[in-house]
């Protein structure tokens, strides 16, 4: 496949499809990119939880804090 060929984002090479939900909440992702992952997978039947939409924080030297929701 020649590389203008190939899909660009990941949401367009992933087999999630099979899923019955995927759940994305508390996350850092843009609004075009919420907006595109609803679109694509309501589009194949997988309920998506894109709830609770976090900005990333700063620190004092200006570099992105983000937070997990579950870590070890």
């Amino acid at each position: 496949m020649p590389r203008s060929a190939r899909p660009r984002h990941a949401t367009a090479r992933l087999p999630l499809t099979h899923l019955e939900k995927l759940d994305l909440h508390h996350h850092f992702l843009s609004e075009p990119m919420v907006q595109r992952l609803t679109k694509t997978f309501e589009a194949a039947g997988v309920e998506v939880d894109l709830s609770e939409s976090e900005a990333a924080e700063r620190d004092s030297e200006g570099r992105e804090d983000r937070y997990t929701a579950v870590a070890e």
